[in-house]
């Protein structure tokens, strides 16, 4: 009987050891398993004493047998997670310069750093192409593409702007079906045709595992070598778990943001669900695991490169194979965002880890989140435009449709002239003299004016 408090994590560190032996009658319901959880990760197996025989599903616990074995090599095994995942130095032999070698360098033959997509930053084909041009992998946002003919302009003008040899990825929002219905069919066709389409990214949503299957048999037949989902909580972070596992012989890049992603955001912390899921993430070989949520600096990003953002967790090191960016580029002097939007950029202080979720409630280190034209979370910078239009959602919009032409009459000339102060869109009805007036009382000459 134990009368004192026991760190039982802190118990099982033992720097060097390379197998713990648990001598209780429970067998794999006993102590072992119990232990295994403090150095999942680390490449140290337990043998539990009290089991006879070994079980397949549980290879990381040993069996009685184990410690009777004159071979080591034959004894249980237990990932290492550094070892197998972090990153290693290699040289290139045809210019003897030294890179870092994950498994997204090797899916993408890029640096680990990529660019997402995101509209309409990276939708502008140009910018795309001058990351490209860097060395870098960033994916063309298909947001701004409204048809099939201006997804073919653009992706032809990337193909023209961009190195020889380097692959398209597409970003699409499954979300968006009315979109999804023309670029998904676009993309095969122009890869079939001989457009150099390498992968696609489904943003907006995790397809059902039917859905999925289908998706990436027909990436698979085209010849479109990756694909890449973007799960918003634990569960579909185990969903796109699922897909891997049905498509083994298929690459799945899991790019996972949460709740400080700098655009579309979950409610979702972003230590807590991976410390949750990866260990099964990386039971699948075929899945790369990227990491995107308010990273920019190499400071920052080192950590979740190296694994070891998670000893602060008291777990083992725990490798992303790479890191996203994302409103970080917008500022970037080749990005098509105008001079006055960079500097308000700049000029955000922005919040520390452990206030991410302040921006739920109200501007908060110049940002703040609405809800986007697809429904789900977004960060915006806490202009006076932002600020105006989520008033008027929360005290307008929020009502049932019926009610809103009559709510909206009530506060017209509030309404009115907050739009011509704040707003960037301001209200059409204008005079010659400049006085505010319904579209019905100007002339034709005051209309022509004003487009």
């Amino acid at each position: 009987m134990l009368v004192l408090s026991v760190n039982w994590p802190q118990s099982t560190q033992y720097p060097g050891i390379s197998h713990m032996v648990d001598f209780g009658p429970g067998g794999f319901s006993g102590f072992g398993p119990l232990a295994y959880k403090n150095v999942e990760g680390m490449g140290i197996p337990v043998i539990c004493a009290g089991a006879l025989v070994s079980r397949s599903s549980k290879q990381y616990l040993g069996s009685k047998a184990d410690l009777y074995k004159a071979d080591l090599a034959s004894v249980a095994t237990a990932p290492n997670w550094l070892a197998e995942f972090g990153p290693k130095l290699v040289r290139t032999a045809y210019n003897d310069q030294l890179h870092i070698d994950t498994a997204m360098s090797r899916i993408l033959g890029a640096p680990t750093v990529m660019v997402a997509g995101m509209t309409p930053t990276t939708a502008n084909e140009g910018f795309v192409a001058a990351i490209n041009r860097a060395g870098y992998h960033a994916e063309l946002a298909g947001g701004s593409m409204h048809s099939k003919s201006s997804m073919e302009r653009k992706i032809d003008s990337l193909v023209r702007l961009a190195k020889p040899g380097q692959g398209i990825t597409l970003n699409c929002i499954y979300i968006n079906q009315r979109m999804w219905s023309f670029q998904y069919p676009a993309l095969l066709r122009l890869r079939a045709n001989g457009v150099p389409i390498a992968g696609l990214c489904i943003g907006g949503g995790v397809p059902s595992l039917e859905s999925a299957t289908a998706i990436i048999d027909s990436l698979r037949s085209a010849g479109i070598r990756h694909v890449s989902f973007k799960p918003s909580t634990v569960e579909s972070i185990r969903h796109v778990i699922n897909i891997a596992k049905t498509h083994v012989g298929f690459s799945i890049v899991l790019q996972w943001t949460g709740g400080r992603a700098g655009g579309h955001h979950s409610f979702e912390d972003f230590h807590q669900p991976i410390l949750e899921t990866y260990a099964a993430i990386r039971a699948c070989r075929n899945i790369t695991l990227v990491a995107g949520s308010g990273f920019g600096d190499a400071e920052g990003s080192l950590p979740y490169i190296t694994g070891d953002w998670s000893a602060a967790f008291d777990r083992a090191p725990m490798p992303f194979d790479g890191i996203l960016l994302g409103s970080r580029v917008m500022v970037a002097k080749e990005a098509g965002t105008s001079l006055a939007a960079k500097e308000l950029i700049v000029a955000a202080p922005g919040l520390s880890d452990s206030e991410w979720y302040r921006t739920y409630d109200g501007p908060a280190g110049g940002v703040m989140t609405v809800t986007s034209e697809y429904g789900e979370l977004n960060h915006v910078l806490a202009t006076r435009a932002m600020l105006f239009v989520t008033e008027l959602r929360k005290t307008i919009l929020s009502q049932p449709r019926k009610k809103h032409a009559a709510l909206l009459l009530a506060r017209k000339d509030e309404i009115i002239a907050r739009l011509n102060r704040d707003y960037f869109r301001p209200w059409f009805g204008r005079k010659a003299d400049g006085s505010v007036v319904d579209l019905e009382e100007m002339t034709y000459a005051e209309v022509i004016s004003r487009l």
